[in-house]
């Protein structure tokens, strides 16, 4: 993926408007930059980018501390839930924070997602994941309704075949670009394999036709 150049004008004002205590989100809007390149020029510039998650209300805050019992480690005694997302922390190759991270109550939903990012990480080398990207991810597909209607599916019913695929759109384009990112069943990403979006649309309101 091509790095986009900017002037020293422009990373001097992201740099200001950092150090100044606005997140980055809130410097893309102003500065008309996507979240991914702002954390990159911080990074180039030596600023360490911490991911300042969203305030929790007091009735998340107990939700949290009531996850009270959660799996058993090797030794067969009974962690806290807290302790679950502390050992997913550890194993994360990105810099979030641990408040963020116990925002998700699903943890098996979010196990589901982190293995996802690491197989797309696995077979597309070429390609960096910033953390900023990482958390785009996470936060839109946690909460996609197609998503969350496929995974409870699969859960439901154990069909490997149903099991929620991550599937490029656009088949000829393969970069991580997170409007390119949807989810399929297995079986439907299968069949797709890298027949164009618009094609495949097509013969799905026609499948009857192929299978004869």
């Amino acid at each position: 993926m091509s790095k986009v150049i900017y002037d020293k004008e422009t990373i001097d004002s992201v740099v200001k408007l950092y150090k100044e205590g606005l997140i980055i989100k809130e410097i893309s809007k102003i500065c008309n930059i996507c979240r991914v390149n702002i954390s990159r020029i911080l990074k180039d510039e030596g600023i360490n980018v911490i991911r300042k998650p969203k305030p929790f209300s007091e009735e998340h805050k107990n939700n949290i501390s009531k996850g009270l019992m959660g799996k058993k480690n090797s030794l067969g005694i009974k962690r806290s839930k807290l302790n679950n997302f502390k050992n997913m922390k550890s194993h994360l190759l990105f810099d979030v924070e641990l408040d963020w991270l116990c925002k998700f109550e699903d943890i098996d939903k979010l196990k589901f997602l982190n293995k996802i990012v690491s197989n797309v990480r696995k077979h597309n080398k070429n390609d960096s994941w910033e953390t900023d990207f990482y958390i785009d991810f996470i936060e839109k597909f946690y909460y996609d309704k197609k998503f969350n209607e496929l995974y409870t599916n699969w859960i439901i019913t154990k069909d490997k075949w149903k099991k929620p695929s991550i599937d490029h759109i656009d088949s000829n384009n393969r970069r991580n670009e997170l409007s390119n990112f949807q989810f399929l069943t297995w079986f439907e990403n299968r069949s797709k394999n890298d027949i164009p979006h618009n094609v495949w649309i097509k013969m799905k309101e026609n499948i009857n036709e192929y299978f004869i």
